[in-house]
């Protein structure tokens, strides 16, 4: 009966954490749900507890996943909006990926938030990302930059539908060619995309981007306060920062096989939103693929290049 006493064990705590940490469920309808299909009038408070017992008893493990993914050689990093809290507040969730680990934390889009998340400032490897800045020019100390594909062809397939010219797919042509091309390479057990084929793709996606600024001249005005067109920004990055847009980082590390084959939005989709399947979100991701013989770290050490999970 609804009004009996209940016995609440270890099952329905974990019923609690699963509905709201797996599931997405709010904090209230959880509580409705546990009434309904298991007759516990359970509180707010109830639900909350479990929470906060869920995350002692996983502390150890997330200290060393982030530690794994601060000593990783590349990995991935992106931010996005979450409701937390009362009804119409946002909060911001930042991620750190590898192949094998995520890392999550909940605070604000400040550069404050990401000393919090206390990775970047330990990360001395390669960074994945988009384009915001405080994945860009607050850390000194990384190895060098990739600019996450998933993100560059996702804009590509949005300019096709506010551009008539062709520079958008000519970008989106050379980009793709450049992945199909890395996974080549790293099946012939290759170093790098050979420069026969990576140097034509290179121009292609110069012209393009050369173009696109042509076709979308920057507005006159202070660069904080006046808007510009959508994409210019991107055009200017991919301009200024091409070995980043163009997969062509150099990196210093030896006999590493590593890859981060799921895409950084995709992930954030999959772990903090009801949004689109990961695998549709572009499952882009950067690989060091050294040749089995790579020897020391230094020079002579292997290219990195940004895939695209086929």
């Amino acid at each position: 009966m609804p009004d009996s006493a209940v016995s609440i064990g270890s099952r329905l705590r974990a019923l609690a954490v699963y509905l709201v940490i797996c599931q997405h469920v709010p904090v209230e309808r959880c509580r409705e749900l546990i009434a309904d299909v298991t007759g516990a009038a359970v509180s707010a408070g109830f639900i909350h507890s479990c929470l906060a017992a869920g995350a002692a008893a996983v502390a150890d493990a997330v200290t060393l996943i982030r530690a794994l993914i601060t000593a990783a050689p590349v990995a991935g990093f992106d931010e996005t909006t979450l409701r937390a809290g009362p009804a119409g507040v946002r909060k911001y969730v930042l991620g750190a990926f590898t192949e094998r680990h995520s890392a999550f934390h909940l605070g604000a889009r400040t550069l404050a938030s990401f000393h919090d998340f206390a990775i970047l400032d330990g990360f001395a490897g390669i960074v994945v990302s988009d384009r915001y800045v405080n994945f860009h020019d607050s850390w000194k100390h990384i190895t060098g930059h990739q600019a996450c594909a998933a993100h560059l062809l996702r804009f590509e397939d949005a300019a096709q539908s506010w551009s008539v010219a062709t520079w958008p797919a000519q970008a989106q042509r050379a980009l793709r060619a450049l992945i199909g091309a890395w996974h080549k390479a790293r099946d012939q057990n290759l170093a790098a995309i050979p420069d026969a084929t990576a140097g034509p793709l290179t121009r292609e996606f110069r012209h393009a981007v050369l173009a696109g600024l042509s076709d979308l001249p920057r507005i006159p005005g202070p660069k904080g306060s006046t808007a510009q067109h959508p994409g210019r920004d991107l055009l200017e990055f991919c301009k200024h920062r091409e070995q980043m847009a163009t997969l062509a980082m150099v990196t210093l590390f030896s006999s590493v096989a590593v890859e981060v084959s799921r895409g950084v939005a995709g992930r954030l989709d999959r772990h903090h939103a009801a949004g689109p399947d990961p695998g549709r979100c572009g499952g882009a991701g950067l690989a060091v693929h050294p040749p089995g013989d790579a020897g020391r770290q230094g020079r002579g050490s292997p290219r990195v290049r940004q895939v695209r999970r086929r």
